[in-house]
C-alpha cells in the first residue's frame, strides 16, 4: 500500500479531501503540500502534518480536487476528486473545420494554438453575426454518444447528441443541440430544421489548370477587400488581360471548376476585366483551393462584416451510440465544420476548460473520485481507461451523519435566516460571471430591511473580502465559512455554485439567482439549466417574494430539489469519504 500526499491550495479543496485523507488506513496517509493559508486551516483541525510550498516531484501518488493543483505537483500516479459539472460538444476526427489560411482539415489534425475561421457567437445586432478568426485553446478526444446527421446537399456529419448548430428559427438565428434537431424523416418538411451553411469545404487543387490559373491571378489579378463593420464585407478578385489566347484559357479553367464570373466590355485600350462573382463564399473558395501566392498572402481575414450563408434542411438524425470524437476549444466559442455554422467542441464550461467535470484531462489521472452517477458517467466516456467512482460529498459527511440536525436547530434564532451568497468573478463565460452587479447593494438593503426573517451574508473564498466589506457597510451579519450557512440558515440564495447541491442536499430550499447575462440558449448542465435545485428569480424585485413563498410551503420544490441531489450525489448517508477512501485503497491492491 503506498503512502498518498493529498495537495491542496485553497480551503475549498481541502474540505473536499480531508474527510478521505481521515478515513485512509494511517499507513496510507501521507504529508500535505498546500498552501501557508491551507496550513493554518488544517491546524485548527488537528492535522499537523501539513507542508508549506510547492510538492516535490515524487514518484508516489498524489490525491487533488484542483486541476491547478495536479499541474503543481506534476505526479506520475493521481486521484481527481471532481466536484464540478459540465457538458462535452465535439465532432468526429474526420470532420473538417476551415483554417486561418484557408485550408480544410480535419478536426482531428488540429493543435493548440492553430488559428481557425470563426463567427461572433451571439449577433451584435438584430440578426447578423460579424466574421471572426479565433484560435484552437485546447483539443482532446473522448468517446461520447453521438449522432449521424444528413443534410439535404449530402453532406454528412458525426458529432456529439450536445453539439451546437446554428439554425434558422423563424426569420432569426439560434443555437440548437444535436439531440433536438429537428429531421425531415420525423417532422416533415415544413418542421425539419434548417442549419446554416456558410461555405462549400474545398480540397487544395493540385491540377495544371489550377496552376495555370494561380500564375495567371498572381500576374495579373488583384483581390480587394473593404471591411465595412456592420455591414456585409466588400471583396473583389479580378483578373486584367487583353482579348487574347490567355484570356480565353483563364475563363476556361474557371467555367471547368465552377466559378461565375462577368466580363466587362473591351476598353479602348483592348484590356478586359474578369470578375469573379458570388461573393465571399466564392472568392474565398477561390484563394484557397488555387492558392495563388501573391494573393494569399495579401488575404486580410475578415471581421465584422455580416456573416451569411444558406440553411440547408437536415433529412435525419439517427443515434449511433458511443462514437470517438474531438474536443476543439476557440476564442470565439465558434468555427464552421463542413461548411456549417458551428460551435465550438469545448464550451469553456465543460470540455477545454480544467475546472470542471470531464474537462481538462491528464494521461497521469489513473482514477476519478465523483459525487453521483451523472458525472461518473461523463467522466467514464471522456476517460474510458480510467475508472470513475461516485461516492457522494466526503465534505458533507458531518452533515449527513446522524448529530447534523442537531446542530442545525442549535445554530437557528428566533426568526428563519435567510444566507446569500455571490460566486467569485470568473471571464470563462457569461454563466461562470457572479450575479452581483445585477443585484447589488440596493437588494441587500431591501432584504436587510425585511423584519420577516433575519439576513446573513456569505461569499465565495475568491470574492470574500470585497463582499465582506459591502456586507459590514450595510450592517449586514456576515460568515466567511460554509459551515455557518449550514448550521444556521433555512433558505440559501446563491447565483451559480456548487454549494446549491450541498444546502439543498439537506432538504432545505435553495433560490438560484439569474442574471440577465446567463443565456437560455445554452446547456452546460446543472445549474445551466438541467438540475436547478429549486426556485429561480430573474431580478432584485423578485427576492423577497421568491422568500417568502418558500417560507410559507417550503416543500413547493422538494420535488425539483430531490432530483437535483440525486442527480449530483450518489447518497448522503454519511459515508461518502468512506467509500472514496476504499476506492483508493482497492485500486492499489
Amino acid at each position: 500500500m503506498p503512502t498518498f500526499e493529498f495537495v491542496a491550495s485553497e480551503r475549498q479543496y481541502s474540505e473536499h479531501l480531508l474527510p478521505i485523507w481521515t478515513a485512509l488506513p494511517v499507513g496510507a496517509r501521507g504529508r500535505w503540500v498546500v498552501s501557508r493559508r491551507v496550513a493554518a486551516w488544517l491546524a485548527q483541525r488537528g492535522v499537523e502534518a501539513a507542508v508549506v510550498g510547492r510538492p516535490l516531484r515524487t514518484g508516489g501518488p498524489v490525491v487533488v480536487a484542483s486541476w491547478r493543483d495536479l499541474h503543481n505537483a506534476s505526479p506520475r500516479e493521481a486521484v481527481m476528486v471532481q466536484h464540478g459539472a459540465g457538458q462535452t460538444y465535439c465532432l468526429a476526427p474526420y470532420t473538417r473545420v476551415m483554417t486561418d489560411d484557408l485550408r480544410w482539415v480535419p478536426i482531428g489534425d488540429i493543435v493548440a494554438g492553430d488559428g481557425l475561421a470563426a463567427f461572433e457567437e451571439n449577433p451584435t445586432d438584430r440578426r447578423w453575426r460579424g466574421w471572426m478568426w479565433t484560435t484552437a485553446t485546447a483539443v482532446r478526444r473522448l468517446h461520447l454518444p453521438s449522432r449521424r446527421l444528413e443534410f439535404a446537399d449530402g453532406t454528412v456529419v458525426i458529432a456529439s447528441e450536445d453539439h451546437r448548430w446554428l439554425k434558422r428559427n423563424c426569420g432569426t438565428y439560434e443555437w440548437a443541440t444535436t439531440k433536438d434537431l429537428r429531421a425531415r424523416d420525423v417532422w416533415g418538411s415544413d418542421h425539419s430544421s434548417k442549419v446554416v451553411k456558410a461555405f462549400d469545404p474545398w480540397e487544395e487543387d493540385r491540377s495544371w489548370g489550377a496552376g495555370y490559373l494561380a500564375a495567371a491571378f498572381d500576374g495579373e489579378g488583384s483581390l480587394t477587400q473593404t471591411s465595412r463593420p456592420g455591414r456585409q464585407n466588400r471583396i473583389m478578385l479580378t483578373f486584367v488581360q487583353k482579348d487574347n489566347a490567355m484570356l480565353a484559357d483563364v475563363e476556361s479553367e474557371l467555367r471547368q471548376r465552377g466559378f461565375t464570373f462577368s466580363v466587362n466590355p473591351q476598353r479602348e485600350d483592348g484590356v478586359r476585366y474578369i470578375n469573379v462573382t458570388g461573393g465571399t463564399k466564392e472568392i474565398l473558395r477561390f484563394v484557397g483551393s488555387i492558392r495563388p501566392r501573391r494573393l494569399l498572402a495579401k488575404f486580410v481575414p475578415l471581421t465584422k462584416g455580416q456573416m451569411r450563408g444558406v440553411d440547408v434542411e437536415l433529412l435525419s438524425n439517427e443515434p449511433i451510440g458511443d462514437h470517438e470524437v474531438v474536443a476543439v476549444t476557440t476564442g470565439t466559442g465558434t468555427l464552421f465544420a463542413e461548411g456549417f455554422a458551428s460551435h465550438n467542441s469545448g464550451d469553456p464550461k465543460s470540455a477545454g476548460h480544467p475546472s470542471y467535470t470531464g474537462g481538462g484531462q491528464r494521461d497521469n489521472v489513473v482514477l476519478n473520485v465523483t459525487g453521483g452517477p451523472r458525472d461518473a458517467g461523463r467522466l467514464a466516456r471522456a476517460q474510458p481507461d480510467v475508472p470513475a467512482v461516485a461516492v457522494g460529498c466526503p465534505k458533507l459527511d458531518r452533515w449527513h451523519g446522524d448529530d447534523a440536525l442537531i446542530r442545525y436547530y442549535v445554530g437557528r434564532g428566533s426568526r428563519p435566516t435567510v444566507a446569500i451568497s455571490w460566486h467569485a468573478e470568473v471571464a470563462l463565460c457569461p454563466e461562470s460571471r457572479s450575479a452581483w452587479p445585477h443585484y447589488g447593494p440596493a437588494a441587500l438593503t431591501a432584504l436587510q430591511a425585511d423584519d420577516r426573517f433575519r439576513l446573513v451574508g456569505h461569499a465565495h473564498p475568491r470574492r470574500w473580502d470585497r463582499m465582506r466589506r459591502v456586507y459590514d457597510e450595510l450592517g449586514i451579519e456576515s460568515v466567511e465559512h460554509f459551515d455557518a450557512v449550514l448550521e444556521r440558515a433555512d433558505i440559501y440564495l446563491v447565483d451559480n455554485s456548487s454549494t446549491a447541491w450541498e444546502f439543498a442536499s439537506l432538504g432545505r430550499p435553495v433560490i438560484s439567482l439569474n442574471a440577465p447575462w446567463y443565456r437560455r440558449d445554452v446547456d452546460h448542465g446543472l445549474r445551466f439549466w438541467d438540475l436547478v435545485p429549486g426556485r429561480q428569480v430573474d431580478g432584485p424585485e423578485g427576492l423577497a417574494d421568491a422568500i417568502a413563498a418558500e417560507l410559507a410551503c417550503p416543500d413547493d420544490y422538494a420535488g425539483l430539489r430531490r432530483r437535483a441531489v440525486d442527480a449530483v450525489y450518489s447518497r448522503c448517508d454519511g459515508h461518502a469519504s468512506d467509500r472514496a477512501a476504499q476506492a483508493i485503497v482497492e485500486h492499489w491492491t
